[in-house]
């Protein structure tokens, strides 16, 4: 909660203190990074699946081998990362429309660059093998807790007046302290682990069909920012970063919700198939009811909390109802799909589902740039919209086929409870929307309406999931009561 709210609190101290020009710039340093972050695509997601199955039989010598592997790979990146931050800094501030000096624009690139660099040489491939065993939690405490830092960090030098530059510098240090303290906790818990093996680099054989996978993702979640920087302006980019900020948190209490159920299902999958269909059964179910139980409450409150959030900036306007609409679509259409990529990603069905994949990217790219031209911002979003809700539908008609194995009569009935959430979020939203404020004048104020609908949301669409799925909402709670006896 800390590090959401925190989250949440800081790029408004960027906008009210520096702009929102700075607030986009950092959005958009950021995306670049993205792009120069595809060198690793591919390798992540495919070790963390070859690494499934010596997980589980306690096969340290696989297990080593495998890293070795991937180490090299990382090792390989860092360098040219470093590389690429070099070049960014003396291309980007050339080519960006900006009032920003330039020589601070260099310094951004550069403290926001070499952090991931260093990342790459030293922690990455730890992260990806607490994340097989079910530990990513170790990682995400530890990201909370320097993120935390960091926040309180830039907080208390940008209400003091310190420019960007000293701000994104100290942020710099404290990603070398979260990397330091990784690697203590590795070196102490993991002694075993050696990346002087030989490598098995047949085990990273699926890495070119992972990689159109990520590719197609990495579109989505970074095309929108690069493209709004291209084509518009970065106050712009800024009034996109921010519904994305404040959406996106919603994302990560959807993910919190669901994670440790994420790599038990991965190892399950190589140990009993049928078992691993029951549980994915109840977790797709429940999944899409906290999913649009929670969307729903972001779709009502977020422009009354935009309304407090957004006082006293002048520059541009952030209050925008087709925007929340729209970016609200656009989440619940990727939280939805990311159950079924999971799936592929437990049964390695990357070259199956790669030719989806490419239309998403192409289509995304394409309808995005067109959209731009004539409606703006909202043309981006619906490019987005569009091509990941046919990348969702075509994925999750090859895991129901594939892996899971339904019956027609199974897969659509996924897709009229689908149907039936949708209806039931229109439903409310119409009626919610005339009765709450779009402004707020305070806090208290926004809390006061929050509290109710979110308390509504989840009574209304829990009795929902009971009602037309009830066999699925009895095998949840018994596997939720067997849970806790197990571990009582």
């Amino acid at each position: 909660v800390v590090s959401l709210t925190v989250g949440i609190v800081i790029p408004r101290l960027f906008i009210v203190n520096l702009g929102s020009e700075v607030n986009g710039l950092i959005s958009s340093v950021g995306q670049v990074f993205s792009y120069v972050g595809l060198l690793e695509t591919g390798i992540g997601a495919t070790v963390t699946q070859a690494l499934y199955k010596p997980i589980v039989e306690n096969n340290h010598m696989q297990i080593n081998r495998i890293l070795s592997a991937s180490d090299r790979y990382y090792k390989k990146i860092g360098y040219i990362y470093i590389g690429c931050v070099c070049i960014v800094a003396i291309i980007y501030p050339i080519i960006v429309t900006s009032n920003i000096p330039m020589w601070q624009i260099t310094c951004v690139v550069i403290f926001s660059g070499l952090g991931n660099a260093i990342n790459f040489l030293l922690q990455q491939n730890y992260v990806v093998m607490l994340s097989a065993e079910g530990r990513g939690y170790i990682t995400t405490n530890l990201n909370l807790a320097v993120n935390i830092l960091v926040s309180f960090t830039k907080a208390i030098l940008l209400l003091n007046g310190f420019n960007i530059v000293v701000v994104m510098s100290a942020q710099f240090v404290l990603t070398l302290l979260r990397i330091l303290f990784m690697r203590i906790y590795m070196q102490r818990e993991y002694r075993w682990i050696t990346t002087k093996e030989e490598p098995d680099f047949s085990a990273l054989s699926q890495r070119k069909y992972v990689m159109v996978q990520q590719l197609s993702y990495f579109v989505y979640s970074n095309t929108d920012v690069m493209i709004l920087t291209l084509f518009s302006s970065l106050e712009m980019v800024s009034v996109y970063t921010i519904y994305n900020l404040i959406i996106g948190t919603m994302e990560s209490v959807v993910w919190a919700f669901t994670s440790s159920f994420v790599f038990a299902l991965g190892q399950l999958y190589n140990q009993d198939r049928g078992e691993f269909k029951r549980i994915y059964s109840i977790y797709d179910s429940g999944y899409m009811t906290i999913v649009f139980s929670l969307f729903t409450v972001v779709y009502l409150c977020i422009l009354p909390f935009l309304s407090v959030y957004t006082r006293g900036v002048r520059d541009i306007n952030y209050i925008d109802e087709r925007l929340a609409f729209l970016f609200v679509a656009l989440k619940m259409v990727t939280t939805l799909r990311s159950q079924s990529q999971n799936s592929v990603n437990f049964a390695g069905g990357f070259k199956e589902t790669q030719r989806s994949a490419v239309i998403e990217m192409v289509s995304n790219i394409v309808i995005s740039i067109v959209g731009i031209q004539f409606i703006g911002i909202y043309g981006v979003l619906i490019g987005s919209i569009i091509s990941t809700f046919y990348r969702g539908i075509s994925v999750t008609n090859y895991v129901n086929k594939n892996i899971l194995h339904y019956s027609k009569k199974e897969a659509i009935r996924k897709y009229v409870r689908w149907g039936i959430y949708c209806a039931v979020f229109i439903i409310i939203s119409s009626i919610v929307k005339t009765i709450i404020p779009t402004t707020v004048d305070n806090y208290v104020q926004w809390i006061m309406i929050a509290l109710p609908i979110t308390v509504g949301s989840i009574i209304i669409y829990g009795v929902l999931w009971f009602i037309i799925d009830k066999k699925t909402v009895s095998d949840a709670w018994k596997f939720c009561v067997s849970k806790i006896k197990k571990e009582g």
